[in-house]
């Protein structure tokens, strides 16, 4: 249920194998901004920030295991972590918390990662298959994951 794609500032950006393509889509006719490249494994969630004055930002999550912070502006990673021991399911960036993205996987690890102060914290809430998560627009601890089995948790991180 990670999302593939996401569109931030007039550039939509999408996962097509192990890249992320950018396009302007500002313009009359959308044209390609540029390809994020670095994923040796296939592109599994994308998410720009939304947080004002930096919608230029973005990760991305790959079956190789890294999450990936990147600026679209350079077409380069700022940042990168590979926390993950399982393949990465769900991604998502903070909506109230500048530099935290949030990740789940299959073995329901969720991961927070502040990339600025490069600090990671993996918390285990069930044992079963996130298959989505996003982060409360409202509360800036708050998570909701989903899992395969159909079971919804809210937690605090």
């Amino acid at each position: 249920c990670s999302r593939y794609s996401d569109t931030a500032n007039g550039i939509f950006g999408f996962a097509a194998r192990n890249s992320i393509y950018l396009l302007r889509v500002t313009l009359p006719e959308p044209n390609l901004y540029g390809e994020l490249a670095g994923h040796t494994e296939r592109v599994s969630g994308f998410t720009f920030s939304q947080y004002p004055g930096q919608t230029h930002l973005c990760a991305s999550s790959s079956d190789d295991g890294s999450i990936k912070i990147w600026d679209t502006q350079t077409k380069s990673v700022l940042a990168e972590h590979n926390q993950h021991q399982n393949t990465i399911t769900a991604l998502h960036w903070s909506l109230l918390v500048k530099d935290l993205i949030v990740s789940g996987d299959e073995k329901g690890v969720v991961v927070c990662h502040w990339y600025k102060r490069n600090e990671s914290q993996r918390l285990f809430p069930e044992p079963r298959s996130i298959f989505c998560l996003t982060c409360s627009p409202h509360h800036e601890n708050l998570v909701a994951l989903g899992y395969k089995d159909g079971m919804i948790a809210i937690i605090d991180l």
